[in-house]
């Protein structure tokens, strides 16, 4: 029977001619065989330092991704708190401390970047956080401009407040009142300008604005009992063509108000004296009385022309018995006064 060759589970790398071959090896062919192995070795030994170092890369990029992300998750909490602390601030501080923070940014980034631990996670850094850096920046700077905006309205709002307290503290000077109406037309101008709008629709809010200085200059007059001169300042301002629209129809009724509630009071002053002297009371000097009764024809209104005869009347009818008490002897005194009497004297 013939023998089967059998397969070999368990060999192990050999260098030179195996010793139970029966090949008989000269000593080139040993050597060749020597060093086929000893390069086979060097192959193994070279792969598994590759596979070594090939591990090592890997987890060093593991490591930097990893010290990246947390150096930009600290980042943006501080970016975030320093633009926050910025927002904080309003109108013209937001405007003037806009570098301050800046700074602040910078160093921020900067010192992060001190505490890398080499070259390569500091370029991943600075190329991710960069957009970090600028979004902040411009938020920032987006907050300044509309602080800027601010502050410029709130000064164009003082300018006109400033003109309105000036034409009211200086209601009897016409020209001061003139020149407040022109630095309220002014801020109301620029504010105008500062909010977007044209040059048509800011001429128009400052010419309203120089209007409304004009309205409350009349109001002051009026309110101190001088409506004489609140005429006066409305007549030349109308002319003017300051005092128009809807300030001017208001400076109108509150000048025809005050007119009207003047009026009344002289009516009802001259019926109440009329019923003290009736009474019998002395309540006026004749000078006072005679002053009276021509305020009341001076106004001109039927009520107060009737109230100036009703009163002259009873003044005369008042002065001439005082004459005839005066004259008349003692036993004519009463006939005179039932004759009084009876014509409603």
């Amino acid at each position: 029977m013939a023998r089967v060759p059998t397969l070999q589970t368990n060999v192990s790398p050999t260098i030179g001619p195996s010793l139970t071959s029966g090949v008989r090896s000269t000593p080139d062919a040993f050597g060749a065989s020597v060093g086929r192995g000893v390069e086979q070795l060097g192959a193994t030994g070279a792969q598994v330092a590759s596979n070594f170092a090939d591990q090592q890369i890997q987890e060093q990029q593991k490591d930097n991704i990893r010290e990246n992300k947390l150096a930009q998750i600290q980042l943006n909490r501080e970016l975030s708190a320093i633009e926050q602390e910025y927002k904080n601030l309003n109108g013209e501080d937001a405007v003037k401390r806009l570098e301050e923070f800046q700074v602040r940014m910078v160093e921020t980034k900067d010192g992060i970047f001190g505490e890398l631990s080499n070259e390569k996670v500091s370029e991943m850094f600075g190329i991710d956080s960069a957009g970090a850096s600028l979004g902040t920046d411009n938020r920032m700077q987006s907050h300044q401009r509309t602080q800027r905006d601010v502050a410029e309205a709130a000064a164009s709002e003082a300018v006109i407040n400033e003109a309105n307290d000036r034409a009211i503290n200086a209601y009897e000077d016409i020209e001061e009142v003139s020149l407040a109406a022109e630095q309220a037309r002014i801020g109301a101008s620029d504010k105008a300008i500062l909010d977007g709008l044209g040059q048509e629709a800011a001429g128009s809010l400052g010419a309203e604005a120089g209007g409304k200085t004009v309205l409350g200059s009349i109001q002051t007059s009026v309110a101190d009992g001088n409506i004489g001169h609140a005429q006066t300042l409305f007549d030349e301002f109308t002319e003017a063509g300051i005092l128009e629209g809807e300030d001017k129809t208001r400076a109108r009724l509150t000048i025809n108000s005050a007119i009207g509630i003047k009026r009344h009071k002289r009516t009802a002053e001259a019926r109440d004296i009329i019923t003290a002297i009736d009474n019998g009371d002395v309540v006026r000097t004749p000078q006072e009385l005679e002053n009276i009764i021509k305020d009341l024809r001076s106004g001109g209104t039927d009520s107060e022309l009737d109230a100036a005869n009703d009163l002259e009347r009873k003044v005369e009818a008042q002065n001439l018995t005082q004459t005839v008490l005066q004259t008349t002897p003692l036993s004519d005194q009463e006939r005179f006064l039932e004759e009084l009497e009876a014509i409603g004297g």
